[in-house]
């Protein structure tokens, strides 16, 4: 299976509604890059789902934007904010492409990308999107990226597997009633470092934790 943009934009649109069952709270990870941070007038959420990492950006921040490629997540992510008790003023949601932002240069105070860029199929795409997120992050902005790593339990027994395939590999999403395969390109820490020093962010630290890489970034 060769993967695309748009048939991984419909596997999303597809389990959209349990996905977001499945993801009610916020990494503590993420959590704590927000919490740690002062308050900010502009944030921004790339790939942010059903808005739960949006509603902790929210909390710092004057004004916040999440982007997602699926209508339907991003559906789900306002119900949510707005059940959540915010104002429908604190924060915007926009339809578009992690790898071309429909934003100015040097806007965000601070940008994250949770469990997002290793959905995105090619090396040059994955490379375009950090470039965009530094391209729209102001000078000494913060970036916090997760991906998820080869060291996670789900690859117990599949490692070699995942390296034959040159990290890309799919996992299934089983329902009610249908399957679908989600497209993953998985990192360890050699190749998520080699990427991140292709850009012009200051990389202040990668860590392990419950089986994703995180990377914390500075402009």
């Amino acid at each position: 299976m060769n993967p695309n943009k748009k048939e991984i934009k419909r596997v999303f649109d597809k389990i959209s509604h349990d996905f977001s069952q499945t993801r009610k709270h916020p990494w503590p990870e993420v959590v704590d890059f927000i919490e740690k941070g002062r308050k900010t007038n502009f944030s921004l959420d790339l790939g942010c789902g059903n808005g739960r990492h949006m509603k902790e950006l929210i909390k710092k921040s004057e004004r916040v934007i999440g982007v997602d490629f699926s209508k339907k997540m991003l559906k789900k992510s306002k119900r949510e904010i707005l059940l959540s008790g915010y104002s429908k003023d604190s924060f915007e949601l926009v339809q578009g492409d992690i790898t071309d932002l429909p934003f100015n240069n040097q806007v965000f105070d601070i940008v994250i990308c949770i469990a997002t860029l290793h959905h995105i199929p090619s090396s040059k795409k994955r490379e375009e999107c950090l470039n965009e997120i530094h391209r729209v992050l102001k000078k000494n902005g913060r970036t916090l990226i997760s991906v998820w790593s080869i060291e996670h339990n789900e690859f117990e027994g599949k490692r070699e597997e995942v390296r034959k395939n040159n990290f890309d590999y799919f996992v299934d999403w089983k329902s009610d009633g249908f399957k679908e395969k989600r497209f993953y390109h998985i990192f360890n820490r050699e190749n998520f470092s080699n990427l991140l020093n292709k850009t012009d962010f200051t990389v202040k630290e990668i860590k392990l934790s419950s089986g994703n890489y995180y990377a914390e970034l500075n402009s």
